[in-house]
């Protein structure tokens, strides 16, 4: 009977979400910071549960982050910041006969 529940559950979680078996412990806040997202983000992939009222074994989605893409051949990652501007881009990142 349990594994026909957790089926049914595993089901109902949307694309780019999990399943996961609420233990002793576990608040939407505690689970975000597990899993690196939000509590909203946990809120809007389980719409009505309650999070003040979550039960041991209950079964909720949990947001997923995709793995990133690998850049195309011949390009490099490159981290923006505050202080990044396009003409420091342009500078940092140029071949040398483009400057």
């Amino acid at each position: 009977m349990e594994n026909q529940i957790e089926s049914q559950n595993c089901q109902h979680c949307p694309p780019g979400t999990m399943p996961y078996a609420i233990k002793q412990g576990d608040t939407f806040f505690s689970l975000a910071a597990r899993f690196g997202t939000t509590v909203d983000a946990i809120k809007k992939a389980n719409p009505g549960v309650d999070p003040e009222r979550l039960r041991i074994g209950q079964i909720i989605c949990i947001p997923v982050i995709a793995p990133p893409v690998p850049c195309p051949p011949g390009t490099m990652p490159y981290t923006i910041t505050e202080a990044t501007h396009s003409f420091r881009l342009q500078g940092d990142l140029a071949p040398q006969w483009m400057l």
